[in-house]
């Protein structure tokens, strides 16, 4: 009888090991997943928060009779409490006249720093020939628009489809100049942001 006994506490001794070893494995897949899924809600949260503020025209440079450059700054939001990386900004530069397209451009990525406004410069050389209604305007017009349109392509796993939208019409002629004239206005792009010279695609 007591061999029996003894025979039963030294099972249990021998298997209470591994059945808290299964519990600890349990737990732990269990915190892994539920915090993995509260961090991804919350993220998620974060991301349907940053949003397109402004674009703002710093100026144009390198005016000739056939092209210029356009300096901007665009304004991004993140009031999250982390930072939001930015895969790239896609966008397209419209005659806002006739809609037609007049160059397109790339940013490449950066990241959103968290609880303010990022301000990101970027320039694009737009050409006048293929748009000579563009062209026309700028003689014969008084203010002369551009539609500048795009997305910024969020870079965080579950939401690399996600995209921040964003347009502006700016008015260019206030800053334009007779080749050989007065300087136009520019202003200083901001340092410690990533920039664009020229643009990327065109």
């Amino acid at each position: 009888m007591d061999s029996l006994v003894h025979h039963r506490f030294l099972k249990q001794e021998l298997f209470m090991p591994f059945m808290l070893l299964k519990w600890k494995i349990l737990i732990g897949v269990a915190v892994a997943l539920f915090g993995g899924a509260g961090t991804l809600v919350y993220l998620g949260f974060g991301l349907q928060e940053v949003s397109f503020e402004d674009l703002e025209l710093k100026g144009i440079k390198e005016i000739t009779l056939s092209s210029f450059t356009l300096q901007a700054d665009l304004l991004l939001h993140n009031p999250s409490d982390f930072s939001v990386p930015v895969k790239e900004v896609r966008y397209t530069i419209y005659d806002a006249k006739t809609n037609k397209e007049v160059s397109s451009g790339l940013i490449p990525g950066f990241e959103l720093t968290k609880k303010t406004t990022s301000r990101i410069p970027f320039e694009q050389h737009i050409k006048l020939g293929p748009t000579a209604s563009l062209a026309a305007s700028l003689v014969t017009d008084e203010k002369v628009y551009v539609l500048v349109k795009g997305e910024a392509f969020l870079d965080v796993a579950g939401a690399r489809g996600s995209a921040i939208p964003f347009e502006k019409e700016v008015e260019i002629k206030q800053y334009m100049k007779v080749p050989g004239g007065e300087e136009t206005k520019v202003s200083d792009a901001d340092s410690s942001s990533p920039s664009v010279v020229g643009g990327l695609l065109g």
